[in-house]
């Protein structure tokens, strides 16, 4: 019995630590975006952040929503 819990505590620990690497990954890729002036490049780090949140279940692009409408600056 022991055994069966402590292998359910460890899935659940790397499934969290999945979904928040996902919502570390979206962050980084924001900063990027934010940080470059150049405007090819802001494309491709616009595409690759909507890839990321596409990977994501509902809930947790709930959240990478909120990350993105939070940090990123909109371009002038």
């Amino acid at each position: 019995m022991n055994i069966k819990k402590n292998i359910l505590i460890l899935a659940f620990i790397g499934t969290t630590s999945l979904f928040s690497a996902n919502l570390v990954e979206i962050e980084k890729v924001v900063d990027k975006i934010n940080n470059t002036d150049d405007v090819i490049v802001k494309q491709e780090l616009i595409i690759e952040l909507n890839t990321e949140v596409e990977k994501l279940e509902t809930k947790d692009a709930h959240k990478a929503q909120a990350i993105i409408d939070s940090k990123l600056i909109p371009t002038k």
